[in-house]
C-alpha cells in the first residue's frame, strides 16, 4: 500500500489523530486528503498504533505507553487502547469516518474489477470513555489539593470543550482560594531578599479583604526566578480579576482562559518544586549535623 509519499502522509496524519484523541474535545474532526486515493478499507490506518498519556493506576510513571488494541474498519466504531506498563487501564474512543470523495479503480491483472478508493475523507471523534480529563503533573496536584485539582480540571474542560468564559470562572476560583497562599509565596521570597519594604506592603495586603487588592501587592512584589523571560505569572492573574471580563465573548475568553491556565500551572509548579527542594536540603543538612555532633 506504501510508497514514500504516503508514508510521509502517514506520520503526519497519525500525529494529527493522537492530538485528535489526547487533546480535543468532542466533535473535533480531521480532514485528510492523502497524496493518492487509498483503498475504503485503509481509511483506519491513520489510527496511532500507540498513544503517550497518563495512566491513574501507574504512580511511578508520569505518562506510560498505550497500545492500539484491535482494528475496525467501520465507519461508526469503538477504537480501544490499553496501557502497556499495568496492562489493565483501557481508554476507548468512539470514531466517524466521512468520506470526502470516492473514486472506483480498476484491481487485477485485466482491470475487471473496480476497487472503491478514497480521495478524501475526514474522521471526527464522537464519545470517549473513561470521560477526558486534563492532565496534571503530580507536583500541580500537590500543590493546588483536592479542591483546586477539581477546579483546575473543570476548567480546562471548559477551555476544550470551547467555553471560554466558564474556564475562566472556574480558573479565578482556583486564585482566589489560594490567594493567601500566593501572599506567603511572594512574602517568603521578599524576607529572604531582604526586602522590608515589600515585606509590610504584602503583611497590609493580607489584611485587606479583596483578593484583586492583595493580588495586585502581591504581582508587584513577584520574585525575578518566576517571572521568565520577564513575564510575570501574578499579573497575568491579577488582569483576570481586574478586567471587565464580563463583557468578553466566549472566544475572547477563552484567549484569558489559556493564560491562566499557563500562569497557575507555572507558579504552583515551580513554588511546589522549590518548597520540595528546600525541605530536603533541610533535612539534609539536619541529619548532617546530628551524625558530626
Amino acid at each position: 500500500m506504501l510508497d514514500q509519499d504516503l508514508s510521509n502522509w502517514l506520520d503526519v496524519a497519525r500525529r494529527d489523530v493522537a492530538d485528535l484523541l489526547l487533546n480535543k474535545g468532542l466533535y473535533q474532526r480531521i480532514d485528510f486528503t492523502p497524496p493518492r486515493p487509498i483503498r475504503l478499507s485503509d481509511w483506519a490506518a491513520v489510527i496511532p498504533p500507540r498513544l503517550q498519556r497518563d495512566c491513574a493506576l501507574c504512580d511511578d510513571a508520569e505518562q506510560t505507553t498505550w497500545s492500539y488494541e484491535f482494528v475496525t474498519t467501520n465507519m461508526l466504531g469503538m477504537h480501544s487502547y490499553k496501557c502497556m506498563n499495568c496492562e489493565t487501564s483501557t481508554t476507548t474512543f468512539m470514531l466517524a469516518m466521512t468520506s470526502g470523495g470516492i473514486k472506483e479503480v480498476p484491481s487485477g491483472p485485466g482491470g475487471g474489477i473496480l476497487d472503491r478508493h478514497l480521495t478524501n475523507y475526514s474522521i471526527e471523534k464522537v464519545g470517549q470513555y473513561p470521560a477526558w480529563e486534563a492532565p496534571l503533573s503530580r507536583t500541580l496536584v500537590k500543590a493546588l489539593g483536592r479542591d483546586g485539582k477539581s477546579l483546575f480540571i473543570k476548567g480546562s474542560s471548559s477551555l476544550r470543550a470551547g467555553r471560554g468564559i466558564g474556564a475562566v470562572a472556574y480558573f479565578r476560583r482556583i486564585i482566589e482560594n489560594h490567594i493567601d497562599d500566593i501572599l506567603r509565596m511572594v512574602a517568603e521570597s521578599a524576607a529572604a531578599a531582604g526586602d522590608t519594604a515589600a515585606s509590610e506592603q504584602i503583611k497590609a495586603a493580607s489584611q485587606n479583604l479583596y483578593a484583586t487588592d492583595r493580588l495586585k501587592i502581591a504581582a508587584q512584589h513577584t520574585p525575578a526566578h518566576l517571572k521568565p523571560g520577564g513575564h510575570n505569572p501574578l499579573e497575568v492573574m491579577y488582569s483576570a480579576f481586574s478586567e471587565g471580563l464580563h463583557s468578553l465573548s466566549d472566544e475572547e475568553s477563552a484567549v484569558v482562559a489559556n493564560r491562566l491556565l499557563e500562569s497557575i500551572a507555572y507558579f504552583f509548579e515551580v513554588w511546589q518544586e522549590n518548597k520540595e527542594r528546600a525541605d530536603r536540603y533541610a533535612l539534609a543538612i539536619t541529619k548532617a549535623a546530628t551524625k558530626s555532633s
